[in-house]
C-alpha cells in the first residue's frame, strides 16, 4: 500500500449525511473508504476520457473507447 497522507475535508451537510448513509449500508467500513473509492472511480473515468475518440455522425458527437 502506498504511503498515506492524512487530510481534512469540509463537506456540505448533504454530502456528509450521504457518506454516513453509504457506510451504514455496510458496503464500506468508514467514510474514508467511501471517499477513496469515489476518488479512484473519478480518476479512472478521467483516464478513460483521455483515451476516448470522438466520432461525429449526423451532427452528433459520439465518444468511443
Amino acid at each position: 500500500m502506498a504511503e498515506a497522507t492524512r487530510m481534512t475535508l469540509t463537506l456540505s451537510k448533504d454530502l456528509a449525511e450521504l457518506l454516513t448513509e453509504v457506510v451504514a449500508t455496510g458496503d464500506y467500513a468508514n467514510r474514508g473508504e467511501v471517499v477513496r473509492d469515489a476518488l479512484r472511480q473519478w480518476q479512472e473515468k478521467r483516464t478513460q476520457a483521455q483515451f476516448a475518440t470522438p466520432l461525429r455522425t449526423r451532427g452528433k458527437e459520439i465518444w468511443i473507447k
